[in-house]
């Protein structure tokens, strides 16, 4: 970690600002160490350069397994294709992402935090730091493998990992200009509490971009995944050894290998309708998409929590957390700008930034 994440890094159980107690430096990198709360005097390990963050009787611990098995099997090569995941290509959905729901952090002159709630491998993080140099951008996931995620893109300078829980996130309330949670919030145990966590690190007039499972009927392709996972494993897949569950939708996905292929074929042509076409990879044979599809199949199955939300009930909790009317116009996403409510939290940021620097 550097130096910098200081600002905006708070203790997951008490909220309070953490110190560094002790540390190992390579350059600019922390690369081990010990943080130590102000408050409450817990501590808190730095491996490999990630802070771990985390308050361990509040953890799921199937999630926590599952999810780290899936992104070092993705990291090992044997997930979906590189520049890949769920079935987008990572420089254009983020590069529709940013024009489309938060074009305002290429426009503002001070430099923004930007969080990453629920990273996963990344590559999603990366490419927001490369697309805006001019900011910092925390990526936080309470999976195992993200430290071998830091080590790959340590190199990007404003880049922050955090091994942190989504609904004890281990960051500074307000601090955030740009919240981005995608596929997250509905693996915990609330999706409404995580969210409301989420929500409450946006900064005045910040913004918040999720992407939520919807409720049945309002999308096509998903109510295919939701049939999947409620019928044809029925509901078996978050209660079996997690490497059996992968080996299951390898052998699923083998054996339905044409009806699946037919099935996105439908389904890319109908997204490209709404979505830009561009966002989608082309498979140029049938190995690329059986790793795609047995990817999502995993991802679909395996956690314990998977709960859908329809629109006017997310709406809801925007409004509830002082958010504009947030943008529907695409299956699952939504997207808003909170109110002036005041700027109290911003300039906190503000003043620690200015002590970090002296």
């Amino acid at each position: 970690m550097r130096r910098i994440l200081l600002t905006v890094l708070r203790c997951p159980a008490c909220g309070s600002a953490v110190m560094l107690a002790s540390s190992m430096t390579d350059g600019p990198q922390i690369e081990s160490g010990t943080l130590k709360c102000s408050g409450c005097e817990r501590s808190y390990a730095i491996i490999d350069s990630v802070p771990r963050m985390l308050v361990e009787g509040n953890l799921d611990r199937h999630s926590v397994k599952g999810f780290s098995f899936q992104w070092k099997v993705r990291q090992g090569g044997a997930g979906e294709d590189t520049g890949v995941i769920y079935g987008y290509r990572i420089p254009q959905l983020v590069e529709w992402m940013s024009q489309t729901f938060f074009s305002h952090l290429d426009t503002t002159e001070r430099q923004q935090w930007i969080l990453d709630a629920g990273c996963g491998s990344a590559e999603k993080s990366a490419e927001l730091a490369v697309r805006y140099p001019q900011h910092q951008v925390v990526a936080i996931d309470q999976s195992t493998a993200i430290r071998q995620t830091a080590a790959r893109f340590g190199d990007v300078a404003n880049l922050h990992f955090v091994q942190g829980d989504v609904l004890r996130p281990p960051l500074l309330a307000g601090a955030f200009n740009q919240v981005i949670s995608i596929g997250v919030l509905h693996h915990t145990r609330s999706t409404q509490a995580a969210f409301d966590k989420v929500a409450d690190l946006v900064e005045p007039r910040g913004g918040l971009f999720v992407w939520l499972y919807p409720r049945e009927g309002e999308d096509s392709f998903w109510d295919g995944l939701y049939r999947q996972r409620d019928h044809h494993f029925a509901g078996l897949g978050s209660k079996l050894p997690i490497p059996l569950v992968m080996a299951w939708c390898r052998l699923y996905v083998k054996m339905f290998s044409n009806q699946i292929k037919d099935f996105l074929v439908r389904e890319h042509e109908r997204n490209c309708q709404i979505f830009p076409p561009e966002i989608y990879p082309v498979f140029h044979n049938r190995a690329e998409m059986i790793r795609s599809a047995v990817f999502l199949s995993f991802d679909n199955v395996m956690p314990r929590y998977q709960f859908r939300h329809g629109s006017q009930e997310v709406i809801g909790w925007y409004e509830a957390k002082g958010f504009g009317a947030p943008n529907t116009s695409y299956p699952g996403f939504f997207a808003a700008r909170r109110s002036k409510h005041s700027d109290a939290a911003a300039e906190d940021v503000s003043a620690a930034e200015s002590q970090d620097d002296e």
